[in-house]
C-alpha cells in the first residue's frame, strides 16, 4: 500500500470483531502457542492455495513444502520438548502436518509440470487435511486433550 494511502486506511479500518473478543478472555501460555500456530498454518496453506490457484501474482516464491523446514515443523519439534503438551497430541499432530506437507509437493510437482488441473485437483485432498489440522488444533484450545 502507498504511504499516501494510509491514513485514510487507518481512519476507516475495523478490527476483527474475533480480535477485539480476544482481549476479554484470559488464554494460557499453551492456548497461546497453540493460537500462533494456527496463524502460521492458516497463512501457509491460504498463500499454498494462492499459488496453485493463480490468485497472487504477484508473489513470487512458494511456501516450504519440506516439512522439516518450516515453521509449523519447528513448532512441532518444539512442543515435542515442552511439557506443557501431551505428547501423543503432539505425534498425532505430526503425522498430518507430514501428511499435508506430501500431499503439497505432490501438488508442486503437478504444478511444475503444467498439469494445473491436476494440482487443482488435489488441492481438495490438501484443504481436507488442512481442516483435520485446524480440527486438532481447535479442539486442544476447547477441551482438556492436552495436557494441563
Amino acid at each position: 500500500m502507498p504511504a499516501d494511502e494510509i491514513p485514510d486506511w487507518l481512519s476507516n479500518y475495523t478490527p476483527y470483531k474475533e480480535w477485539l473478543q480476544s482481549d476479554q478472555i484470559n488464554y494460557s501460555v499453551k492456548e497461546k502457542k497453540i493460537q500462533l500456530l494456527q496463524l502460521a498454518i492458516n497463512h501457509w496453506y491460504k498463500k499454498f492455495e494462492n499459488k496453485v490457484l493463480e490468485l497472487d501474482e504477484d508473489e513470487q516464491s512458494w511456501p516450504i513444502a519440506d516439512h522439516t523446514n518450516c515453521h509449523i515443523g519447528s513448532w512441532i519439534q518444539r512442543a515435542k520438548q515442552d511439557p506443557q503438551f501431551d505428547l501423543s497430541w503432539v505425534n498425532i499432530l505430526d503425522k498430518k502436518h507430514i501428511s499435508m506437507h506430501n500431499m503439497a509437493e505432490n501438488i508442486l510437482n503437478e504444478y511444475q509440470l503444467g498439469n494445473k488441473d491436476d494440482a487443482i485437483n488435489e488441492l481438495k485432498k490438501l484443504k481436507k487435511t488442512f481442516m483435520q489440522i485446524t480440527s486438532i488444533l481447535d479442539e486442544a484450545i476447547h477441551s482438556d486433550f492436552h495436557s494441563t
